[in-house]
């Protein structure tokens, strides 16, 4: 499952962020906040009632986590690093709608890093609010506008990086904090 031990202490200082956040919303203490996968592995409370007291959803990038939390509406959440991808062509001719391809050709190459990775991460928020996961249908979905009764927001968590927050329902804006060692 990890590809070391840098990976195994990440892997775990996420996992208790998570828990200590959640147990700041459920007046808990984080040990006492019990997660489970569900079957495409997105956490969800563990023995939580049907809905849940809270929608949440992690995602990860390097050294910097992203976390979303709610009370009323399924979400999702990527971020990513912009970086050099050398198949970031043939990845989106695979995966991005034709607008989207469009969109991404469109841009001169010092902004193709950012462009790509923010339509990257609009589909997976919208695709791990859904509880589909990236095996869903990345290439027929256009995630330029929000699907009938979603929102889709982007981020820009730190320099360098990009992020997006699909949540079910017309939500406002996000309110985001920042949570430095």
């Amino acid at each position: 499952m990890f590809h070391g031990e840098r990976d195994r202490r990440d892997f775990i200082a996420r996992r208790f962020l998570l828990r200590v956040i959640l147990g700041r919303y459920l007046k808990m203490e984080p040990w006492q906040v019990s997660l489970v996968c569900e079957e495409r592995g997105k956490p969800r409370l563990s023995g939580a009632e049907n809905p849940p007291p809270l929608h949440f959803n992690l995602s990860h990038s390097g050294h910097l986590a992203l976390v979303a939390v709610g009370r009323h509406w399924p979400m999702g959440v990527d971020v990513e690093r912009i970086r050099p991808m050398p198949e970031m062509d043939g990845i989106a001719g695979a995966f991005f709608s034709m607008q989207e391809n469009a969109r991404l050709a469109a841009v001169g190459p010092e902004e193709k890093g950012e462009v790509f990775f923010s339509i990257w991460t609009r589909k997976e928020a919208f695709l791990k609010a859904t509880g589909e996961g990236i095996a869903g249908e990345l290439g027929r979905m256009d995630c330029a506008q929000a699907p009938p009764g979603w929102s889709l927001h982007s981020l820009s968590p730190a320099p360098g990086f990009v992020g997006a927050l699909a949540a079910r329902g017309a939500a406002a804006a996000p309110l985001c904090w920042r949570w430095c060692d």
